[in-house]
């Protein structure tokens, strides 16, 4: 899917004087991992907030819950794995 990309401090990225559009599926991943549930105003269920999980234990209610939240956005998660550097994602969209 293409969409318009975002930088590191998540505003629109410009290139040339106009937005940048490119395949989006790892933005798209990145910032339904990072969003808290309710900061979406159309769907406030969306969002893992895996940063408030930043430094303490991830479990199996983060992993079900990125699970669904993906399944939710139109992908389909092949690999999910967690390891000390951070996580590994293996996801398709459908």
């Amino acid at each position: 899917m293409k969409d318009f990309l975002l930088n590191e401090d998540n505003d629109l990225l410009i290139e040339y004087g106009d937005w940048l559009l490119a395949d989006s599926d790892q933005q798209h991943i990145q910032l339904l991992l990072t969003s808290m549930p309710a900061e979406w105003k159309e769907n406030p269920e969306t969002g893992v907030g895996l940063t408030l999980s930043q430094h303490g234990l991830i479990d199996g209610f983060i992993k079900r819950t990125i699970a669904v939240q993906l399944e939710a956005d139109g992908f389909k998660l092949d690999n999910l794995q967690i390891t000390e550097t951070g996580l590994i994602i293996d996801a398709k969209r459908i």
